[in-house]
């Protein structure tokens, strides 16, 4: 019935893309057909760096999932587009659950807040930081850990050093 969010991988050697059939969706990769779902979040289509491996959010009744690799996260409000890390091996994704949003990355959720945005890992892919507001204010959590507290921290300032420090 209908095709969305097509996506190459990096390297031009895979294609990805939303498919319609009836009321019911599914992802179509390297022209395999997956499972099927109530909707797809075609913003949320993502090869890795190396093209080997996708990422998704689904939609299940009232309920979302990210299918990573053909495998269901367990299900959540909502989930937006995934992050995979420089070597490919890891992921993370904002998830919205019981009004609040965290990051999932690796199979763990963190601590929920108002909001999360600008999910990022550092260049050697060993630590993953992000941008998430509570009430009035902002700040960044890198591997966890808090740091200060700010009016306000714009989504893109968001940088890791090639040392895996934030810039």
């Amino acid at each position: 019935d209908g095709v969305e969010g097509l996506v190459f991988s990096a390297d031009g050697k895979r294609l990805a893309y939303a498919a319609k059939s009836g009321n019911r969706w599914s992802v179509v990769a390297d022209g395999h057909k997956g499972h099927l779902f109530d909707s797809i979040n075609v913003s949320s289509l993502t090869f890795s760096p190396d093209g080997r491996r996708l990422a998704y959010g689904a939609k299940k009744g009232r309920k979302w999932v990210l299918i990573i690799d053909g495998q269901e996260s367990p299900e959540l409000d909502y989930v937006d587009r995934p992050v995979f890390s420089p070597d490919s091996k890891r992921v993370a994704f904002p998830a919205k659950a019981d009004n609040r949003w965290t990051v999932v990355s690796d199979g763990k959720t963190h601590r929920p807040y108002d909001y999360v945005e600008a999910v990022l890992f550092s260049p050697d892919s060993k630590r993953l930081g992000y941008i998430a507001k509570m009430k009035q204010t902002a700040l960044v959590v890198v591997d966890g850990r808090e740091g200060e507290t700010f009016k306000e921290i714009g989504k893109n300032s968001l940088v890791f050093g090639r040392n895996g420090r934030i810039a």
